[in-house]
């Protein structure tokens, strides 16, 4: 039996991009007889279908809640700057690493952990970044450490890094550095992350392994029912934050709904992107609602009642295949992509799971689509290839 420790800052379908990944892939783990202790900041009876032989070892973060805030009162927008201030002051590198001031921590939980549980793996997922570096800075040569990439880390335009100093991204590269080196095993969720780190790791002669974020066995029911039956509106709907770096594309989408014969309503779930809220607030763009994150099976609903899914990717990665996606993917919903040409893109098209446009589509062939999307059929398309079984049987190969 494998017994593995897992280091998850959020863990649950409830927790976005960041707590699906590794929930997903512990519970088939588990089901399948390994050991596994999950050390993370969210409780367990926050987390929904979680395998009951799970342990899960709770700490708490000391992350501002405020910096988290898209819209401030004139009282919160001075202690959002004081915050800021303090936090330029005490951390290293990017302000907003949510662990970074939990070295010592991190470092004793984990010590406690190992100490008394004999545990052979240890899988710790970034971001926040600074958990796979303090996990190899203690833990280096002492447990097979599997350090995970969710996200793009010095080379992504997340978390800060963009507008980083010179010296504080310097601090960054050297702390990347210093995980890719001292990992027993490095990997990422898409081929884009992959070639980014091989390019890191030449001379280690080490190379990343690409472990997907998967499909797990929990279906939409009802997803086949259409909402426009019932209501003349076409429902757009799109989860999560808004990709940065897509403004060209969700500025442009904005337009086509202004100008488009049909009436169009689009629901935004968990948008956190202050430049696209501030953009819409400004420009007073009509049948465009801001709803609050919702827990896994409420935002079932809310797709199920959606006519079409949208998303805008970042030009830099055209072969990744975002969380959202898989979401969309189990609503057998339309699909309407904002993309650069890719894996990605090739994934929707050859299968007819929707559309690919970009910045220079016209209005012709957007309203084109609205009068035929319900054309789209996914009665053929081959679910497994994202499957939780087959992603984990890559997964085990490195396992102690």
């Amino acid at each position: 039996m494998k017994k593995i420790l897992i280091v998850s800052y959020y863990l649950g379908t409830n927790k976005g991009v960041g707590g699906k990944r590794w929930f997903n892939y512990a519970n088939y783990l588990s089901a399948q007889g390994c050991e596994i202790t999950i050390l993370t900041t969210s409780l367990r009876s926050e987390i929904e279908r979680l395998h009951p032989k799970i342990n899960i070892v709770n700490f708490t973060s000391n992350y501002p809640k405020i910096l988290d805030h898209t819209t401030f009162n004139v009282f919160e927008k001075v202690k959002y700057r004081v915050l800021l201030i303090f936090m330029y002051l005490v951390c290293k590198g990017v302000i907003f690493d949510r662990a970074k001031r939990l070295e010592s921590l991190i470092h004793q939980e984990i010590e406690k952990l190992i100490s008394s549980g004999d545990f052979k793996n240890l899988i710790v997922s970034g971001a926040p970044f600074s958990l796979m570096y303090f996990v190899c800075k203690y833990f280096r040569n002492r447990i097979n450490i599997i350090s995970d990439f969710r996200d793009p880390w010095t080379w992504g335009h997340g978390y800060g890094f963009k507008n980083l100093s010179k010296k504080r991204k310097q601090y960054e590269i050297n702390c990347e550095e210093f995980v890719i080196n001292n990992s027993n095993y490095v990997t990422c969720a898409s081929k884009d992350i992959s070639l980014e780190l091989n390019l890191r790791m030449k001379s280690s002669k080490k190379k990343s392994i690409v472990l997907l974020n998967t499909i797990d066995s929990y279906k939409l029911q009802n997803s086949k029912t259409a909402n426009s039956s019932v209501n003349k509106k076409i429902i757009i709907s799109h989860i999560g934050t808004i990709a940065v770096d897509t403004e060209k594309y969700w500025k442009h989408f904005l337009t086509l709904i202004k100008q488009s014969n049909q009436e169009i309503q689009l629901n935004l779930y968990g948008n956190n992107n202050v430049q696209f809220y501030n953009y819409v607030k400004e420009n007073n763009s009509m049948h465009i609602n801001f709803i609050k994150r919702l827990d896994d099976i409420k935002l079932s609903k809310e797709l199920i009642n959606s006519d079409m899914l949208i998303l805008f990717k970042m030009d830099i990665f055209p072969n990744t295949f975002p969380t959202k996606f898989f979401d969309y993917l189990k609503s057998e919903k339309p699909i309407i992509a904002f993309t650069e040409k890719g894996e990605f893109s090739n994934e929707i098209e050859r299968n007819n799971l929707g559309v690919i446009f970009n910045d220079d589509t016209d209005i012709s062939e957007f309203d084109s689509f609205l009068s035929s999307y319900k054309k789209i059929n996914y009665s053929n398309y081959d679910f497994s290839k994202f499957s939780i079984v087959n992603q984990t049987k890559i997964l085990t190969k490195i396992l102690h």
